[in-house]
């Protein structure tokens, strides 16, 4: 597992994760020395005498920062910071280099610390290299300790918690910017983020007006363009992408390629792989190892029917990068292409990276539960991340979540009453309406079920992958026939 020209070494040893992860943050955290190491309490230290329980923090944090669920969240939230620093790779790291050069000189120079952190927060979203998460935490907290309420250190500060799936705090940070700088227009594109995974439409759709009113910039429309395929307005949705397609057309490689590579998604989620397939290449031609659109991409090649190619464009990454995400969508085409104990290693694997970022605190229960309630997790473990998902963030997608996790516990009312809750925005996502079909064919409601199991099909032929032969069991059992060109290995 290779960071940059750092290594570690990841091994799965009866079902647990060894990590020998002793010099990936040292040559890093050296750049900053003594003058940042004191900032979360204590005396000066070296970096390099730091716990090695934190820095397995910092690696399940960034490999967190490759698994969100909010497809908007990289979307102008990462690519500015409140410091005006350039954001595409080259001009981030050497502005990275000349601003640790300033600490270095002045370490209690609060918006230079600051404007660091805001850097490590982009690099951190850009390269999902473990370092740079610990390394904004620590400068975000000496900047917070020098000047408390800063408005550019709690948005920052924010932003970071946004990647790490903290939806709740990164809210609480963006209410009390408002209440200090009400004008202050960053924090309203933290608080869309934070009250869209809150499951707060309404708070959600008043900010994002607020902020379409002071600055309608490709930020708010690819916002816009979320809450409109939440609400099942796909053919909106696809337009507010295209505005702000157009709109992050000054701004650095990076942002014009998130938008496509959502753009993408969209495009894919509604079964238009043609058109996802080129927005897919257009946001690598502009970073060629963009974690979205790979993961794009290799679902198009599953599509298409080319298993192989589809592995072949994932392996590098996840060797790279062995996200949850990313390694379960490996496993899913390995276990399609009858290559049982490929795929076996692979969910392995995402399950030891999804148990580091577990005991590094961070957020990840809904993930969890997805994962294991569609790869023979245990149906009372899956319920109670499913339950824990949906305290924390109580959204469409947690409601989703739970009743697939009470359909596999045979709690079918339960699941019932989870999944009309999970369809209340109408949103147009095939796997809901799947999950939609299996709860009601249970619940002996069969008519509905071939409505919803056909919609599901209609909205997005290619949508099942890892669970396609329960899907294509349903669909015999309803009478409704499977998209041409599946393989059901």
């Amino acid at each position: 597992w290779h960071l940059g020209n750092r290594h570690t070494d990841v091994q799965i040893v009866g079902g647990n994760l060894r990590i020998r992860y002793d010099h990936v943050l040292e040559d890093m955290l050296r750049g900053l020395g003594a003058r940042v190491a004191p900032l979360a309490g204590g005396g000066a230290r070296r970096a390099s005498s730091r716990p090695r329980t934190s820095r397995i923090v910092a690696l399940a944090l960034a490999i967190l920062a490759a698994t969100t669920v909010g497809r908007f969240l990289t979307a102008g939230s990462g690519g500015s910071s409140a410091g005006g620093e350039p954001t595409s790779p080259a001009t981030l790291d050497s502005s990275i280099a000349r601003l640790e050069s300033v600490v270095a000189a002045q370490p209690d120079d609060a918006r230079t610390l600051q404007v660091l952190g805001a850097a490590y927060v982009q690099k951190l979203v850009q390269s999902a290299d473990p370092a740079y998460a610990d390394l904004g935490q620590r400068a975000l907290a000496r900047a917070a300790a020098l000047a408390p309420d800063d408005v550019a250190t709690l948005v920052t500060r924010a932003s970071l918690a946004l990647t790490l799936h903290q939806f709740a705090s990164a809210r609480e940070l963006g209410l009390k910017v408002r209440r200090i700088a009400p004008a202050n227009n960053d924090v309203l594109v933290v608080l869309v983020d934070a009250e869209i995974e809150l499951g707060r439409y309404d708070d959600a759709a008043s900010d994002l007006q607020t902020l379409l009113d002071r600055r309608p910039g490709f930020a708010a429309l690819a916002r816009v363009s979320y809450l409109r395929e939440l609400h099942g307005d796909v053919d909106g949705a696809l337009a507010a992408l295209r505005q702000a397609q157009s709109g992050a057309a000054a701004s650095s490689d990076y942002d014009i390629a998130t938008i496509a590579a959502i753009r993408g998604d969209l495009l894919y989620n509604h079964g238009r792989i043609d058109d996802a397939a080129i927005a897919y290449g257009e946001a690598l031609a502009k970073t060629p190892r963009h974690v979205v659109a790979i993961a794009g991409r290799a679902r198009v090649l599953v599509a298409r029917g080319d298993l192989a190619a589809a592995t072949a464009t994932l392996s590098p990454v996840a060797e790279t990068l062995p996200s949850p995400t990313l390694v379960a969508l490996l496993g899913d085409i390995a276990a399609l292409d009858g290559r049982a104990a490929d795929a076996a290693r692979s969910f392995d694997v995402a399950r030891a990276t999804t148990a580091l970022q577990a005991a590094g605190g961070a957020t990840i229960d809904l993930e969890a539960a997805l994962f294991e309630a569609d790869h023979n997790g245990d149906p009372a473990r899956v319920l109670d991340l499913a339950a824990k998902a949906y305290k924390a963030r109580p959204s469409v997608h947690a409601a989703d979540a739970v009743a697939w996790a009470r359909f596999r516990t045979g709690d079918l009312e339960g699941a019932s009453k989870a999944i009309e809750e999970a369809m209340r925005l109408q949103t147009l996502d095939a796997s809901l309406a799947f999950h939609a079909a299996a709860i009601h064919h249970a619940s002996g409601r069969d008519a509905r079920a071939r409505t919803e199991l056909a919609d599901a099909f209609a909205i997005n032929p290619w949508f099942a992958i890892g669970n396609r032969p329960e899907v294509s069991a349903l669909a015999a059992t309803l009478g409704v026939s499977t998209p041409s060109g599946w393989s059901n290995r």
